[in-house]
């Protein structure tokens, strides 16, 4: 990883954002971020679905601002050129994009993550510094994912074959859950529904 941080030693929970989910509450991404109670040891993956890509730039500008505020590393969701101009400590990758390009156009010192699914423990590895894998419970947020949940015995195995750190995603929802994936050799969890139906 050269000079970059270790991301276990960084961050155990990465929050990821739904602005859908901010909008019903009357907020915008940035506003929740700044009024939601962060779990400690967290980051913040900043996912943006909807908003026009000319008008992403001003949207990352008020998360990363956010986020600097609450004192949390944010990660850009595949929107590469955006990651090092608003200053993101890293960029995540759907699981489709080529980490070899993308580790390219980052500078060295930004994190890369990806997401990934069963079967995929050969991809968790360089350039890579870290992966999701998901689902390991039924996910809230994704009602229609057909896919069977890993559970924790498969997030094990999906641990001990991966080269770099894992985050368990998919249906994590209490703390019980997040403490059962990391006994599993998981860096930590990721969430999307969880802490946004918190206040």
């Amino acid at each position: 990883m050269g000079s970059r941080q270790n991301p276990r030693e960084a961050f155990c929970r990465l929050l990821i954002t739904d602005e859908a989910a901010a909008l019903a509450r009357g907020r915008s991404v940035a506003g929740h971020i700044q009024a939601a109670r962060l779990p400690p040891g967290c980051a913040i993956l900043w996912r943006d679905k909807h908003t026009p890509e000319k008008d992403l730039a001003p949207v990352a500008r008020a998360v990363a601002a956010a986020c600097r505020a609450r004192g949390v590393p944010m990660l850009v969701h595949n929107h590469i050129g955006l990651a090092p101009e608003v200053g993101a400590a890293g960029l995540h990758l759907s699981s489709d994009r080529d980490p070899e390009k993308a580790r390219r156009q980052l500078p060295p010192g930004m994190w890369l993550g990806q997401s990934l699914h069963r079967g995929d423990e050969g991809r968790a590895r360089a350039p890579l510094d870290y992966v999701t894998v998901a689902p390991v419970f039924a996910p809230l947020s994704k009602p229609e994912d057909v896919r069977p949940p890993l559970g924790l015995d498969g997030l094990r195995t999906f641990c001990a074959a991966a080269a770099v750190p894992v985050y368990a995603l998919g249906g994590i929802e209490r703390e019980a859950q997040h403490a059962a994936s990391v006994s599993t050799g998981a860096a930590g969890t990721a969430v999307l529904s969880a802490w946004f139906v918190a206040p």
